[in-house]
């Protein structure tokens, strides 16, 4: 069950990348092309206008015709949008169209001061990068678009939301696309209807990856012990690397699905929609920081098999409006974090001693009951409840945090004196003639202060806390 000690504050939704295969430009442009001879040439516009969409000057230069714009301006537009009914997927063109207007009035004042491609990044891509594969590999290269929120709120405004910023990503990729699309193959075009139509049905832009900065409030844990039982982990396979900062207090967790899935590498026989990986490009990382009672994780994910276990919405757009959600960020965070920790010594060590426990429980108490319950379902009921009690019991709680506080409480310590409660930290589980060696270099109104403060630190002799990741697991684990 969920506690209250570890709940979301505020988040950003910092990067975003969009992905949309050329093959669906092609599909495109065929339904247009049919019975005309020497098409060639759309073709290779259109491998031209993928091929060079990462210039710069392209991005500043362009312009939505004004068959286009009129079009989207037009009431006929949204009488389209409800013929089609396009909103099986949850995505509403209504909404796209209608954000569309305002969104390209504002980039025509971004283009001016030519700084759109700053938060705007296009890229040509082959398909091997994060677009969508099924089992066959199909040839052909797409456009990728990545979208950063603080340069975007740097040369925009700085009360930009992430939703703000996404917005303006989501209808300026669909205005550039369809854009430069018309305008190749406009000598084959009768009616602007059937192309904005056409269009609404063939494009699909997915999202592949994202970067989002989660602010946690722990209320009456200090983000530092969070910290310091995580520094105490250890990875139980190498597709999981942990990497330490002790001097900055902050450590970052690198899952790389090496072959697989996120998911599918705990369970070998699922097999994903998603194509493997076996370079370490598809991956999730979760760095951790903080201070005081805010607990700081930024999570990067990218990569479709990543996405789908995280979310179960990969390729779809539905989760165009889930990205920038409170609801739903913080639902990623508490998986990501779960998924990090599950994947530790620590959690297997424990984990095999209660499926033991859980299977002697069952034979030893449930066995005549067989025909009531399902075995498989009884052990693993009562191996997660033994697991919840005693996952992470066992590390050490941090305890110098605690007595720093009461130190500096006690004697005063100004800002330029702070070191004195370090070094009395430090030496107060020495003897007397080891302190007297330590601090004989210093003068003697600096020895008698540090002997008054490690004199108190000793009389204290605080006791290990309760480890707190244990009630962080219990947290994050409440949705199962």
């Amino acid at each position: 069950m969920r506690d209250n000690s570890f709940t979301l504050k505020e988040f950003e939704t910092n990067i975003i990348t969009l992905s949309l295969g050329k093959e669906y430009l092609y599909n495109i442009a065929h339904s247009f092309l049919k019975g005309f001879n020497d098409t060639n040439d759309c073709y290779r516009e259109i491998d031209y206008f993928v091929n060079s969409i990462a210039d710069k000057n392209k991005i500043n230069k362009f312009v939505l015709s004004r068959e286009l714009y009129s079009f989207i301006h037009s009431k006929r537009l949204n009488e389209l949008i409800k013929e089609l009914w396009l909103d099986d997927e949850e995505f509403s063109y209504s909404y796209l169209f209608y954000h569309s207007k305002n969104v390209y009035k504002q980039f025509i004042q971004d283009r001016k001061k030519a700084k759109v491609h700053l938060w705007l990044k296009f890229e040509p891509k082959e398909p091997d990068k994060y677009n969508r594969l099924d089992d066959t590999l199909p040839n052909y290269d797409s456009i990728m678009c990545k979208f950063y929120l603080h340069n975007y709120r740097k040369y925009t405004s700085d009360t930009n939301t992430s939703a703000d910023g996404w917005t303006y990503q989501l209808c300026m990729f669909y205005l550039l696309v369809i854009g430069n699309l018309y305008r190749i193959l406009r000598p084959y075009l009768t009616s602007v209807e059937d192309f904005i139509t056409r269009c609404m049905l063939e494009l699909n832009p997915i999202i592949t990856g994202f970067t989002s900065t989660l602010d946690f409030n722990t209320k009456e844990i200090k983000a530092l012990n969070i910290i310091y039982e995580l520094m105490q982990l250890h990875s139980k396979r190498n597709y999981l690397q942990i990497h330490k900062n002790k001097h900055l207090n902050s450590l970052e967790f690198v899952y790389t699905t090496l072959g697989s899935t996120f998911h599918s590498a705990l369970n070998d026989s699922e097999k994903s929609t998603y194509r493997g990986d076996n370079n370490g490009n598809r991956l999730v990382k979760l760095k951790v920081a903080g201070q005081d009672n805010i607990l700081t994780m930024r999570i990067d994910i990218v990569g479709l098999g990543v996405l789908e276990d995280i979310t179960g919405e990969a390729v779809q757009k539905s989760f165009y409006s889930c990205i920038t959600e409170e609801i739903t960020m913080e639902y990623i965070g508490y998986k990501v974090l779960k998924y990090m920790l599950s994947h530790t010594k620590e959690h297997e060590t424990i984990l095999n001693k209660t499926k033991i426990k859980a299977t002697k429980h069952y034979l030893s108490n449930l066995q005549h009951t067989r025909d009531l319950f399902n075995k498989e379902d009884v052990i693993d009921s009562y191996s997660r409840h033994l697991l919840y009690n005693n996952v992470f019991n066992n590390l050490k709680s941090e305890i110098k945090l605690s007595l720093a506080e009461k130190l500096k409480n006690k004697f005063t310590i100004q800002k330029q004196s702070i070191d004195y409660i370090i070094i009395a930290i430090e030496l107060a589980k020495y003897d007397n003639a080891t302190i007297s060696k330590k601090i004989k270099t210093l003068g003697s109104k600096q020895q008698a202060q540090i002997r008054k403060m490690i004199k108190y630190a000793q009389k204290l002799n605080l006791a290990p806390k309760q480890p707190v990741l244990n009630s962080i697991y219990k947290t994050v684990s409440y949705k199962d």
